[in-house]
This record gives structure tokens, C-alpha cells and sequence, in this order.
């Protein structure tokens, strides 16, 4: 009796570990995945796992999902029991496993044939001629108008024609210079367009894309200026400490007949020396009427220096310094050796050198006239000695 449950028992191990049999797995790489042969392997994947009923559980990328069951379906062809999961690696697993029996599945739902007869309904008859109507008379466009007179047409006065015709010109004389005006701020907006355009272009280019808001007047502008030119689009860059360079965009629209530019190439150009000498010669005779012989500094510092001109104040710390706020004051017998004056009109901007390139900054306020000598270094800047 023992023996025979013993005999059982291995009976039944054996079974189970028949039953247990592993299915067949497949695995692909991304090079594998993109040989001209891919889709065979997979259609002969997919025919064994159609005649066997195997469900494939497949791990793939998701964007090889599609091409993957075109493959193993034929095109769609065959039932092939298809699962995916999304995988991050370039490779494709495939396993096999039990699936449904879809042959007997399909066996027991086809549903039994339906005859189809054909049913002709025929269409009546029905008569669609329709016959022209007969005229009398042959009409021929030619002849109809040659025994017309002139025809001449009048809008209906009541009384007050003249008035209305009147009426009409005004509205119509309106209208044209309102059609004129339209035209005008049309062309108007187009030129701003195309300036913002040439500017754009400028900043990106030569600008390295920066943000360029402030501008300069042509007077301003030194022969150590790199200017670049853009239709009348001017756009300044002057160098300060270390290299740094700062970008303006000259107030005025640039006139060959007007502004003395010496080309440096690849679209570079510089204020003529020449020109600079004038600028300076006129902004020291601005400030004096009066022909007097004096020492161009010791000309444009006899003048009583304000601090009350705000718009003047903005221009000349955007010019000069970066836009740093100034909130201090002294006066002419306060400056000392180095110190440096930017002039604008009556108002003087004083830097004050600190050291590691640092400095203090200061409007000069009261009487300019001082004992001390100055160098004059450009249009507006100048050097206590």
C-alpha cells in the first residue's frame, strides 16, 4: 500500500513538471530591431504563437509598439494575442505564455449565415423631355438696341438737387482726405516698422543682443566711438574701464551731408577726428558769447552749476556712469587731483576715483571758476591736474 501512494506521488510529480514546461522567450536588440530581416523573424514569432494560443507579454519602447504587432500580425492578417509594456531601454522581450483558446472561441460565436437576396425595384418610367416653347417672332439682340434712343438718366431733384449734390461732394472730399490721412499714418507706422527692424538687426548683431536704451547726440560721440550704420540707424558702443563696453543709439538720424563717418570695415565706423574738433570747438563756444582769450576749460567752467536740471542729471549719469545714483554735493573749492567732471549745459557730474576701480560721484554745485588746472580728455569730459 505504501509503495503504491509512493508510485502516485511521483506520478504526479512528473505530470506537474511537464505541465510547468517553460514557453519560449525571444529577445532583440536595437540593431537586431532595425535589420532589413525584422519583420520575418517576427511574423514566424507570430504564426507559432497563433497555431499554439500563447499570449506574448512584450517590453519594448513605446514608439517600436506599432511596428512590433504589424509584424507579428502580418499587417494585420493574423489573431495574434499581443501584451506591451513600455520599457526605457532600446530592446525588445518577448515571452510566451498561455493565452485563449481562440480557435474553439471563434467556433462557438460565428454566428450562422445569413441568404442574401437581391432585390430589384424597378423605376417607373417617366417621360423628361420638355419641348421649347414656339415664338412668333425671331429676337435679335442687335437689332433691339439699334431701335432704342439714347437713354438718358436723371436722379430725382424735389426741389432740392443742388443742395444734395453739395452735400454729396463734401462727404465724398471727406472721405478721400480721411483715405489720405490713413494712407499717411500707414506709411508713418510702416517707417517706425522698418527703423525697429534696422535696430533689432543692429543690437543683435553688433550688440551681442544686449538691451540698448539710451542714446547719445552725434555731438557727444568721440572718435573713440565704434559706430555701425543701418539705413540713418546709428548704434554707438564706447568702451569703459577693463574693456567693458556700453551701447547707445545716436538721437539723430544719420546724414552723410550732415555726419563725417570714416568706415574701419566689416561695417564699422568712427566719428572723423576732424568732426570731433568742431563738436568741441562748438560746445566751448555755447556756453560764452563773448569772444574772450581763455584756456577752453577755464571758458566753459565760468558759470554757476545747478542742481535742480533732472532731465540733464539722467542724461549725463546714463552717459557716464552706468545710471548710478548720485546723492551728494560739492563745490569747486572742494575738487581735488583726479577728479573727474563730465559737463553738460550748467550741470557737472563729478567721479571721485576710490581705488580697485571704484569711485564716488558727486554734483557740483555753486561756482565752477577754480585755480586748479584742468585737462580736457573730450566734448564733455575733463580732469582735475
Amino acid at each position: 500500500m505504501i509503495r503504491l501512494m509512493k508510485t502516485f506521488t511521483l506520478l504526479i510529480i512528473l505530470s506537474g513538471s511537464v505541465l510547468a514546461e517553460e514557453l519560449p522567450s525571444w529577445g532583440m536588440t536595437e540593431t537586431q530591431y532595425k535589420m532589413p530581416n525584422f519583420t520575418t523573424k517576427m511574423k514566424k514569432i507570430g504564426n507559432r504563437a497563433v497555431s499554439n494560443d500563447w499570449l506574448l507579454k512584450i517590453t519594448a519602447p513605446k514608439d517600436w509598439h506599432g511596428k512590433i504587432r504589424s509584424a507579428l500580425s502580418d499587417q494585420g492578417a493574423k489573431n495574434v494575442q499581443i501584451n506591451f509594456k513600455d520599457s526605457l531601454y532600446k530592446s525588445i522581450t518577448i515571452t510566451a505564455t498561455p493565452g485563449m483558446d481562440l480557435k474553439s472561441n471563434t467556433s462557438q460565436t460565428t454566428q450562422p449565415a445569413v441568404a442574401k437576396k437581391q432585390v430589384v425595384i424597378e423605376k417607373p418610367e417617366m417621360d423628361t423631355r420638355i419641348e421649347a416653347p414656339e415664338f412668333e417672332n425671331d429676337f435679335k439682340t442687335d437689332d433691339i438696341l439699334a431701335d432704342m434712343d439714347e437713354l438718358k438718366l436723371e436722379l430725382p431733384n424735389n426741389g432740392h438737387s443742388n443742395k444734395k449734390t453739395m452735400e454729396s461732394k463734401k462727404q465724398v472730399s471727406a472721405q478721400i482726405g480721411e483715405t489720405e490721412k490713413n494712407v499717411s499714418n500707414t506709411k508713418s507706422n510702416d517707417a517706425k516698422v522698418d527703423r525697429s527692424t534696422l535696430k533689432e538687426n543692429l543690437r543683435i548683431r553688433h550688440a551681442r543682443g544686449k538691451t540698448v536704451d539710451k542714446s547719445i547726440s552725434y555731438d557727444n560721440i568721440t572718435d573713440d566711438d565704434d559706430l555701425y550704420v543701418a539705413d540713418d540707424v546709428v548704434l554707438v558702443k564706447r568702451y569703459v574701464n577693463r574693456g567693458v563696453a556700453i551701447y547707445y543709439w545716436m538721437k539723430e538720424a544719420y546724414d552723410p551731408n550732415k555726419h563725417t563717418l570714416i568706415e574701419k570695415g566689416s561695417g564699422k565706423y568712427v566719428k572723423s577726428v576732424q568732426d570731433s574738433d568742431q563738436d568741441i570747438k562748438r560746445q566751448l563756444t555755447t556756453n560764452k558769447t563773448s569772444q574772450e582769450s581763455q584756456k577752453p576749460s577755464q571758458k566753459i567752467f565760468d558759470f554757476v552749476a545747478v542742481t535742480d536740471n533732472q532731465d540733464v542729471q539722467d542724461q549725463l549719469r546714463r552717459d557716464f556712469i552706468r545710471n548710478k545714483a548720485v546723492n551728494s554735493t560739492l563745490r569747486a573749492s572742494q575738487l581735488k587731483s583726479e577728479d573727474i567732471l563730465y559737463v553738460s549745459e550748467h550741470t557737472v557730474l563729478v567721479e571721485r576715483p576710490l581705488g580697485n576701480s571704484r569711485s564716488a560721484y558727486f554734483w557740483l554745485k555753486g561756482e565752477t571758476d577754480t585755480e586748479q588746472t584742468m585737462k580736457q580728455m573730450g566734448p564733455q569730459k575733463f580732469v582735475i591736474q
